[in-house]
């Protein structure tokens, strides 16, 4: 599994007999956009609590064969509960905020842990990578159309990309996921107005997709602007905006 490219892997190796046969509770904690575990090792029938302690929403998900689940949007303060019922690993996101990513390794009662492999994926990498592929030459006047669009192209990459789609046609990894799908951008009739509600607000709050979190305390009206102007870039040109 990547990230835009880039990742890094730390391998753990360790032997460790399961001593537990009850099923127990773990709770791990989402704390300043991290979760308080790279990786956790639980048996089959254990269940994780996802608390919440930042001061503001995390929807947290996988898409692994092993457990696939959404738990949704929900606020400081709340935890959500996933049991593992088969064995295998989980790798872990969040669909705000795309860094946020751990495992969970699942394994049968009684049995030794013959590894554990960690993943670990930054953000910071990704923006290294575009920093060290481009020289100051390449980049447009900071105030220029040009240089808005660019800048929003990498606030969709980093934020909209899981759901939306590298096409920004909907079909994101994450797209499976949801009823309603995620929007088709390039089709859309919205214009700059309604698109600057609905990213700062969310879909709930305009009667759309309840999945379409609000963006407004976690981007800045330049990136928020910066992203409209992506949008507006990749529009199909056979689209009479409303």
């Amino acid at each position: 599994m990547q990230n835009r490219g880039v990742s890094n892997f730390v391998f753990i190796l360790g032997a460790t007999m399961a001593s537990v046969i009850h099923a127990k509770d773990f709770e791990v904690a989402q704390k300043d956009k991290k979760f308080s575990q790279k990786a956790l090792t639980v048996n089959v029938g254990d269940a994780v609590n996802f608390k919440n302690e930042d001061p503001f929403v995390h929807n947290i998900f996988s898409l692994s064969d092993t457990k696939t689940f959404d738990l949704g949007s929900y606020p400081q303060g709340q935890a959500k509960k996933v049991t593992f019922d088969k064995p295998g690993t989980v790798e872990i996101e969040c669909s705000i905020h795309p860094d946020m990513k751990m495992i969970v390794e699942v394994k049968k009662m009684n049995k030794a842990i013959v590894a554990l492999a960690t993943l670990l994926i930054g953000g910071q990498l990704f923006a290294a990578e575009v920093k060290s592929s481009v020289s100051d030459a390449d980049f447009p006047a900071k105030n220029s159309p040009e240089a808005a669009i660019y800048r929003g192209s990498i606030v969709f990459h980093y934020y909209c990309e899981l759901c939306h789609g590298v096409k920004a046609d909907g079909a994101g990894r994450a797209a499976k996921l949801y009823n309603p799908k995620p929007a088709n951008l390039v089709m859309s009739d919205k214009n700059d107005a309604y698109k600057e509600l609905i990213i700062r607000r969310g879909g709930k709050a305009l009667a759309r997709s309840e999945f379409m979190p609000p963006w407004d305390k976690e981007l800045t009206n330049e990136q928020i602007s910066d992203v409209i102007a992506f949008l507006g870039s990749i529009r199909s040109p056979t689209i009479e905006v409303k």
